[in-house]
């Protein structure tokens, strides 16, 4: 009876104590987000951060689902754990920026861009520095490193919205010198330039967007020869 007892005791011990660890459930948790399904993955994101508190990757994934399903502000909460350890990274405050942005709240959107440039990991667009992520490490300071014009992007698009036009248009014109987005970036400048009431720089920059198959250019566009007619 005795060693039955025992044996019952170390099975149950066994079984409450979970013994999987956080790379395991980070692991699993990134072959559900690949099929699109992130509360599945948040579960187990949940897992592996209450095995490692300060899992950077694991808290990045946690928020970026969050973001997927519609969950913008619990997204924010996430990416602010990892400032309370981690102030100056750079994907993290264009991400809190990005989650901002999406609940209209943009002049928030943009301090946070604003402290991003202001990090080490934004990378200039002139620059000529080489950062080098060494085969077998992961979860460097290198992956957490943008540059500078996709986080202006971001601002742009944020000022605009924050009817900021000819603060969004230079910013965005910036990005658009790197030839990042530039499909988009027309539209956006066409369409702040006709808050601005600038019928020809708008009709400029719009056509571009439609070379680019942007629809809701194309009907801007003819929104604005239809008026002309």
């Amino acid at each position: 009876m005795r060693q039955y007892l025992i044996i019952l005791f170390a099975s149950l011990l066994f079984s409450s104590c979970d013994i999987r660890s956080a790379d395991y459930y980070f692991n699993e948790a990134f072959d559900l987000e690949d099929d699109g399904k992130y509360e599945e993955a948040i579960k187990l994101l949940d897992k592996a951060i209450n095995k490692r508190r300060n899992f950077r990757p694991a808290l990045i994934n946690r928020g970026a689902d969050k973001s997927m399903i519609g969950d913008f502000e619990g997204a924010i909460e996430d990416y602010k754990l990892i400032l309370a350890f981690d102030p100056d990274n750079t994907m993290v405050l264009n991400n809190i920026g990005n989650n901002f942005k999406r609940i209209e709240k943009y002049q928030i959107a943009i301090n946070y861009y604003n402290e991003a440039l202001k990090t080490e990991g934004a990378i200039k667009s002139d620059s000529i520095r080489l950062f080098i992520n060494y085969a077998g490490r992961w979860d460097s300071d290198a992956d957490y490193r943008m540059k500078d014009y996709e986080i202006i992007y971001e601002r742009g698009i944020s000022h605009i919205l924050n009817k900021s036009y000819s603060s969004g248009i230079e910013d965005l014109k910036f990005s658009l010198n790197k030839n990042y987005q530039v499909g988009d970036i027309q539209s956006w400048i066409g369409q702040a330039y006709l808050k601005l009431k600038d019928t020809l720089n708008a009709q400029k920059h719009l056509k571009e967007a439609v070379r680019y198959g942007l629809i809701d250019a194309k009907e801007l566009l003819n929104k604005l020869d239809s008026k002309n007619d």
